[in-house]
């Protein structure tokens, strides 16, 4: 192998020079190039981990799920079919917290590779949060958690978060609202 190699590369060192110096030459990326805009889908994913824009939460119902609450747009349907869960549906989105010690590991099921996502730590009703957005087959989709951090009786609980939308203005919705949660007044 080693003297194919041998006979082999001589011949071809012509060929190797003008490659690396035609590498060598290629224009660097103008940096001074315009960003692309990025489209309102794009741009929803993008901001995943900005501060919630103030909503106007007026008309909004207060829902409470263990030491927290969260005020949630009167479109929405509740469910509360299972303990330490709540679920809200409208006509083209809704979402979901739960409330557990191992509602942690929901988050870890959601979190794999897609193409277009955004993953951060961020704040959300004030309180250190994990989030991770994407956008795929026309679905808008976000999933967080928080660490019980609050204390009284969740303290070693975890709160997850999932949401799905097929338009950008709910979902831009169901995430102003998730940015609503608070500790539950006694």
């Amino acid at each position: 192998m080693i003297s194919h190699v041998r006979r082999i590369a001589p011949r071809r060192w012509p060929e190797l020079v003008m490659l690396a110096a035609a590498w060598g030459c290629a224009p660097a990326p103008d940096p001074y190039t315009e960003p692309v805009p990025l489209t309102p889908d794009q741009a929803w994913v993008a901001s995943t981990c900005d501060a919630g824009s103030p909503a106007d939460t007026t008309g909004w119902k207060r829902y409470r799920i263990g030491d927290i609450t969260i005020l949630v747009a009167p479109q929405y349907r509740v469910s509360e079919a299972q303990p330490y869960t709540l679920s809200f549906r409208s006509g083209s989105g809704g979402f979901l917290l739960r409330l557990h010690r191992n509602a942690r590991y929901d988050f870890d099921d959601a979190n794999r590779a897609r193409r277009f996502q955004n993953w951060c730590r961020a704040s959300y009703g004030g309180f250190p949060t994990e989030v991770l957005a994407w956008r795929d087959l026309g679905y808008f989709s976000l999933v967080a958690r928080w660490e019980a951090t609050w204390g009284g009786q969740d303290v070693g609980k975890w709160l997850f978060a999932s949401m799905g939308a097929s338009k950008v203005e709910e979902a831009r919705l169901i995430r102003d609202m998730l940015h609503t949660i608070a500790v539950a007044k006694p």
